[in-house]
């Protein structure tokens, strides 16, 4: 066989969700201040983290820029 035990499938699955578990995240709070989705893809590109946090903290947000005009 392909040798996949029990604890390599355990080791998969964990890798996929600690993987999966904050691009969805990230997507829904990006979502929610009125950024693109695709937000949370760049995510997965780790020395992007401070520059990623560092727009989404200082720029001003589609979401409330709706709810000052409407």
């Amino acid at each position: 066989m392909l040798g996949l035990g029990a604890p390599e499938l355990i080791i998969l699955a964990t890798i996929l969700i600690a993987a999966i578990l904050p691009a969805w995240l990230g997507a829904r709070v990006a979502k929610k201040a009125g950024f693109s989705q695709l937000w949370a893809e760049l995510l997965l590109f780790i020395p992007l983290h401070p520059v990623l946090l560092w727009i989404f903290a200082f720029v001003p947000w589609p979401a409330l820029e709706r709810t000052k005009d409407g």
